[in-house]
């Protein structure tokens, strides 16, 4: 009789054995064993200096890549309208309320950590009661998701998307887990697993690849006070070995629903921000110099550093830039410790998690100042396999100030000349000049005025340098090109030179001009010429110089030789 109830008890135990290498206790794989965090049903970090938990999940030895936090429900919102996890997003509706106390989730949390190349996420939620079974759900998903104000979701489900749902009783036992991917628009089951055993702990698939618990006992958590057995429930997925390529999500959310089947309409979520796969770029624009063929473009410096803000690795890293960046200008270097670039270069095929590589690069611009914005790029798997991970900046790039130097000389002369009446002479004021540009970019829209007002006979014209008329320059309005460098690196101003005459009516007291004389002696006639125009990128036009020239009715020599610039 012993002999037989000795067989029978080997064979109870061959067959629990078995029945645990299903589902039950974790092996060397399991989340719960990669000593990154505790999944003891509790949130306290125990003994201290031991893996992470939601209490210091913070600042706890490992730190998390990624993490929620504790989100409350804050503002406590129900799924409306036949919501299902079958449904797109689309399909989804919500209103502000609560669900029943078994299904009514308080606090929700999420973590992403880094395990070799694999990702491991560890989840939880406490609820309002534990007065039945419940099903919670636990959706990662890749595309941001958020709750708009008439009642909708924004957002939808995209390949990839990781739905694990476990259903558990208020004494502790997790009864069963189950990991959906969404795939073509519909739910495919990746893992369920049953506890056979119905026994309360900690419950893992067969290949410890997703595991979960409850608390058996009272806890207190620092967010809630005390929690009665089954209040709490923790779990931890590793994507990569369950759903590889799929770990590039953005948000994060919990859900309830009274019914285990994936059918059934969800009732209670808790929503939040859950950026594990992600990047920031930053950027400076500064150093803006004239370039062109007429000095009339603006050339910016860019720099900034792009930042791998996830789990894993990102690969090829790309910068674009609107405007465009220049050709051949963008360059990648390692960044000091206040994340600016330096001279030595970096290679942006690879950025490690936590790591950053810095920039720089140009941008030619028909504006002065003005915005600029950054698009750094980048991939979760090298080839371009992964999923598509970006940040942009905006910068406000620094005005040019360009302040005009300009010479105006003049000259004059008064001489006598035959009149066109018989029996008289006429007096003629004959003037040269010119408008020299001594600096590095051009003027615009340049008007050279003279202030001589005689009705009839005055003249202005541009000339060259040797008093030879040039008719196709407009002293109205051309441009005056930019002052060029010599040999010697110097700037050597760029010249309009101009020549007219014209019938003075009246003569000036040479010793006090704001006298008329009839002293030919003593008489002078002067006036003012006045140079206007814009430098590169401005809208209006300003006085850019002026010369007052006098010139006496009785000058030594040859009264009417030719004036020349």
């Amino acid at each position: 009789m012993s002999t037989r109830i000795h067989k029978w008890c080997q064979t109870l135990l061959l067959c629990c054995a078995a029945i645990v290498s299903l589902g039950w206790a974790p092996g060397a794989l399991a989340v719960d064993d990669l000593n990154l965090f505790e999944l003891d049903a509790n949130t306290v970090d125990s003994p201290a200096g031991m893996p992470d938990d939601w209490n210091n999940i913070y600042s706890g030895p490992n730190g998390a890549s990624v993490t929620t936090g504790i989100v409350s429900d804050s503002t406590p919102r129900v799924f409306t309208g036949g919501s299902k996890d079958i449904l797109d997003i689309s399909g989804w509706s919500h209103r502000l309320g609560s669900s029943p106390p078994k299904s009514d989730l308080l606090h929700a949390y999420a973590a992403a950590y880094p395990s070799g190349q694999d990702l491991i996420i560890y989840f939880g939620a406490d609820r309002a009661s534990t007065n039945g079974t419940v099903t919670t759900g636990f959706w990662f998903f890749k595309n941001p998701i958020s709750i708009n104000a008439n009642g909708s979701f924004s957002g939808l489900h995209s390949d990839g998307d990781v739905l694990v749902v476990a259903d558990y009783d208020n004494g502790g036992k997790v009864g069963t887990i189950v990991v959906y991917e969404w795939l073509n628009g519909g739910l495919q089951k990746i893992v369920q697993s049953q506890n056979l055993l119905g026994m309360p702990g900690l419950f893992c698939d067969t290949n410890d690849y997703v595991c979960a618990t409850t608390n058996g006992s009272n806890i207190t958590v620092p967010w809630d006070g005390t929690l009665v057995p089954g209040q709490f429930f923790e779990g931890g997925i590793n994507i990569t070995q369950l759903i590889p390529g799929a770990g590039c999500f953005s948000s994060f959310m919990a859900t309830s629903r009274s019914s285990t089947s994936e059918t059934a309409e969800i009732k209670n979520f808790i929503l939040d921000s859950f950026p594990v796969c992600g990047m920031t770029v930053t950027k400076v624009c500064s150093d803006p110099e004239l370039v062109g063929a007429n000095n009339d473009m603006i050339k910016y410096k860019i720099s900034g550093n792009v930042a791998n803000t996830g789990f894993g690795t990102l690969y090829g890293i790309t910068v674009t830039d609107s405007p465009a960046l220049d050709s051949n200008s963008l360059g990648f270097f390692t960044c000091d410790a206040d994340g600016k670039p330096t001279s030595t270069s970096a290679d942006p095929a690879t950025l490690g998690a936590g790591q950053k590589i810095c920039y720089v690069a140009s941008f030619t611009s028909s504006q002065n100042g003005g915005t600029d914005t950054v698009t750094a790029s980048g991939n979760t798997a090298s080839g371009g396999g992964g999923s598509p991970v970006s940040d942009t900046d905006t910068a406000t790039c620094p005005s040019l100030q360009l302040n005009p130097d300009v010479t105006v000389d003049k000259a004059c002369k008064s001489c006598l000349e035959p009149g066109t009446t018989p029996s008289r002479v006429v007096l003629t004021t004959s003037y040269v000049g010119s408008v020299c540009n001594k600096k590095d970019f051009p003027l615009m829209n340049v008007n050279v005025v003279d202030a001589a007002t005689s009705a009839a006979g005055d003249t202005l014209q541009a000339v060259d340098s040797q008093g030879v008329p040039m008719p196709n320059v407009d002293l109205s309005n051309f441009t005056l090109g930019a002052a060029t460098l010599d040999n010697n690196n110097v700037l050597v101003p760029t010249c309009q030179y101009f020549k007219g005459s014209y019938y003075p009516t009246a003569a000036l007291l040479k010793t006090d001009l704001s006298k008329t004389t009839l002293d030919a002696d003593n008489a002078a006639f002067t006036d003012r010429v006045t140079v206007t125009g814009k430098v590169p990128f401005a809208s209006e036009a300003v006085t850019l110089g002026y010369k007052d020239a006098t010139c006496n009715l009785c000058d030594p020599g040859s009264a009417c030789d030719p004036l020349t610039p």
